[in-house]
């Protein structure tokens, strides 16, 4: 993309530095957004590059963006890396803008640092690390360290940007006084499914209602919730599935199938494991409603994928773009509440009408997140955000 500053003198192509603190594919939400707002600028014609920690793992694609990786060093528990910094210090003003993942990292900190040394304007996205919920992690370390040190960072910002207004207007700043904005992640259909290869795989008749919950398994995302909920509808439901699909901490992951063995219904419910590609095409193709009862989402790209799938969706009012869902008509909200939940359950799996103007209703409200949509909105963006002026 080519675009002039404020006093017109020529043109050059804009140049973009992600800073993340882990670029695995393992690491799920983070990376997956940055891939994502990646595909966009290197469309446009923007120059990427992405800078991250170096850990065991595979690395992630960026869509042929230049990802370079340096060592965790000294106090590596904290996320820090002196070759990271160094090379920042060297190579931070050939770009235009930085873009800068999370902010709970050693790392992350001294690179904003020198970035404000350097007259390089950046953009924070916190993607949920500062909302009240996911501050109760290392609470008395981040209250020392917020004032400190994370405020005066934020505070030199170009701005926050957000991923839902109810992210923005829950955000803990310490004190920083930074504007806001919130664009929406641009998430991308998964390829068609194919509704019956699953459901003869697993025998499943036509007609027979199946629930999905497909994400990372994780404390947070309260799978135990979900199952209770399931246990506590069957009795009032239709003969029906629950499929979970995901992987996470294998303890967890048993603790849960043992709680599913338990119940009387524990027959009905599958744990499939990590499903990715053409499976998990599959999976939103044949399931007729997607569960996602998290305690605490600032997104979602599960989500948007089951509103593209044209799945009517069940959340908790937990994942903060709920909201726009709802009011779409594409899905229903409950609280923390195991007996709510449950009630919707029953009412989607008894109402074959209610499940078919609810997944119209996705369908169309789906568009909403594409990258078609959001690449004008997020190139307009980028252009306000960078340099006026090629350095």
């Amino acid at each position: 993309m080519e675009y002039r500053g404020a006093t017109d003198r020529g043109k050059w192509k804009m140049k973009i530095l992600h800073l993340l603190i882990d670029v695995r594919s393992s690491w799920g939400g983070p990376v997956r957004s940055v891939r994502d707002l990646v595909r966009i600028q290197r469309s446009l014609g923007i120059e990427v590059c992405v800078v991250s920690l170096k850990r065991e793992g595979t690395v992630e694609e960026f869509e042929g963006a230049r990802v370079m990786t340096f060592p965790p060093s000294f106090p590596s528990r904290f996320g820090n890396s002196s070759g990271a910094v160094q090379w920042l210090r060297e190579n931070a003003r050939q770009f235009d803008l930085a873009l800068v993942s999370e902010v709970w990292s050693l790392f992350i900190q001294r690179a904003m640092s020198v970035l404000r040394e350097c007259g390089v304007p950046y953009v924070v996205q916190p993607r949920g690390s500062l909302d009240p919920s996911d501050l109760k992690k290392k609470q008395k370390l981040k209250q020392i360290l917020g004032p400190l040190f994370v405020r005066k960072n934020l505070e030199a910002a170009k701005c926050i940007l957000t991923a839902s207004d109810a992210e923005s207007e829950r955000l803990e700043t310490f004190g920083a006084k930074v504007p806001r904005r919130t664009l929406s992640h641009p998430v991308r259909p998964n390829p068609p499914g194919n509704r019956q290869r699953l459901r003869a795989e697993w025998q499943v008749p036509p007609e027979m209602p199946v629930f999905l919950y497909l994400s990372r398994i994780d404390p947070k995302k309260r799978v135990h919730l979900l199952l209770e909920a399931f246990d506590r509808a069957a009795a009032k439901l239709p003969p029906c599935r629950l499929l979970i699909a995901g992987d996470g901490n294998p303890a967890l992951v048993a603790t849960l199938q043992e709680q599913a063995k338990s119940m009387a219904c524990g027959k009905e419910i599958f744990f499939l494991g990590f499903q990715g590609g053409e499976r998990k095409s599959d999976l939103l193709a044949a399931a007729d409603v997607f569960v996602l009862p998290s305690e605490f989402e600032n997104f979602g790209i599960a989500v948007v994928e089951a509103l593209h799938a044209g799945l009517p969706v069940v959340l908790s009012t937990g994942v903060q773009i709920y909201q726009g869902i709802v009011a779409a008509g594409a899905g229903l909200s409950f609280g923390d509440s195991a007996v709510d939940l449950a009630e919707i359950l029953v009412r989607l799996g008894t109402d074959a009408g209610l499940r078919w103007t609810m997944a119209r209703a996705a369908a169309t409200y789906a568009p909403h997140f594409s990258p078609e949509r959001l690449a004008p909105v997020y190139s307009a963006f980028w252009s306000s955000m960078a340099r006026a002026t090629p350095q």
